[in-house]
């Protein structure tokens, strides 16, 4: 390896709070931010390479740029080159979405991708499989919406907004405005400090949704990118089950496997950009979602072109105490109509089952009312058709 991808050597790189996640910060320029973000990040990537021959240098114009030791030469899998690479592309992106160009934007982002997508953190196949999965499945999913009346509402009502009323769908962290995704939670209090605040709305609707691993009804199969670890969660890993936070569970295996790391290294950067908390929350332009808005776009052209839908899980941005509260899940439409039930995704209608929806405010709290949802049983659960 190049870099130092042990425990120490992950310490070395992350030991400063301005690499943690999610990045607090005062609004102003984003693209700037980042940057000197980016130069922070790539010198201490720098000073824990076993690259001798990789050296920085500051020149007039600010720019880290790289130097050929006259007595050692850069090797070829030094991956130092490509995450700097990386990290001016996202930095051209804000840029050009800052300038007017979306479409150029769009063009410096999609190199980006090109680069990460051949070495994903991890992707976990969640659907498509041919025999039992298993008896007790341990993913519990759930999501919460605003109602105005209080009345029973079928499970459509609870799922993603219909194609028919996409005018509804507004910009977001991971939401291309007027384009259906399907959000959901590992908690019922997650998904209720995601939820945007509406003066005008008193009712809160939630439903447990439950993935249909088993049955395949399409030519589709459903995987979902990892870019929910934080830096710091690889300093808490105790052993074989890690548990970071009363909430968020991830494998220790999959922190102490050294290709995770090493793919970690070159993720940073778009995981970074993704995971500002929204400074101005009163201003209908959000920099901190430039980003992840373009990664959506990014994501929905790559299911389009490989007949895959691909989903992210993500940590919450919407505070640091809810990003250590569980885990979000996005799974983009298809675009495709459900043959049974119109302007619903064909895809996801066939591969969730959902509760029926319930009132949040009819249980004594949040917690209440998920271990009410938890305790359905199979047969409580179905698809949003029936």
């Amino acid at each position: 390896m190049i870099i130092d991808i042990s425990d120490s050597g992950f310490k070395r790189i992350f030991n400063e709070k301005q690499f943690e996640l999610p990045i607090r910060w005062c609004g102003g320029d984003y693209a700037q931010f980042l940057k000197n973000l980016y130069n922070q990040y790539i010198m201490h990537l720098c000073k824990n390479s076993q690259d001798y021959g990789c050296r920085l240098l500051a020149c007039c114009d600010d720019e880290m740029r790289y130097l050929k030791d006259f007595n050692c030469r850069m090797t070829e899998d030094c991956n130092i080159p490509h995450i700097k690479y990386i990290c001016d592309k996202i930095v051209e992106t804000v840029k050009k979405y800052n300038n007017g160009l979306p479409a150029s934007a769009y063009k410096a982002f999609d190199n980006v991708m090109k680069k990460l997508i051949k070495k994903p953190i991890k992707i976990y196949p969640k659907s498509g499989w041919t025999e039992a999965f298993q008896f007790c499945d341990p993913l519990s999913l759930f999501r919460v919406v605003n109602v105005n009346e209080d009345t029973v509402f079928p499970r459509s009502r609870v799922f993603h907004t219909p194609y028919n009323l996409r005018s509804k769908v507004s910009t977001s962290r991971y939401s291309i405005a007027g384009y259906p995704s399907l959000y959901l939670g590992t908690h019922v209090e997650l998904c209720l400090n995601e939820l945007r605040n509406n003066s005008q709305t008193q009712l809160r609707l939630c439903s447990r949704f439950q993935l249909d691993r088993n049955i395949h009804h399409n030519d589709y199969e459903i995987n979902v990118i990892e870019l929910a670890i934080k830096p710091q969660d690889f300093f808490k890993n105790s052993g074989e089950n890690n548990v970071n936070s009363d909430n968020r569970y991830i494998r220790g295996s999959l922190l102490q496997d050294n290709e995770v790391r090493e793919s970690y290294l070159m993720w940073y950067p778009l995981i970074a950009a993704c995971s500002f908390i929204r400074a101005c929350k009163s201003d209908p332009f959000a920099p901190e979602y430039v980003i992840p808005q373009l990664l959506m776009q990014w994501l929905r052209n790559w299911n389009e072109n490989n007949h895959k839908l691909f989903g992210l899980r993500y940590f919450s941005c919407a505070s640091e105490r809810a990003s250590d509260e569980g885990f979000n899940y996005v799974f983009p439409t298809s675009g495709e109509e459900h043959r049974d039930i119109k302007n619903y995704c064909a895809v996801l209608v066939d591969s969730f089952k959902t509760s029926l929806p319930t009132f949040i405010h009819e249980y004594n709290s949040a917690a209440e009312c998920e271990d009410y949802l938890n305790r359905l049983s199979d047969e409580d659960m179905d698809y949003i058709y029936k």
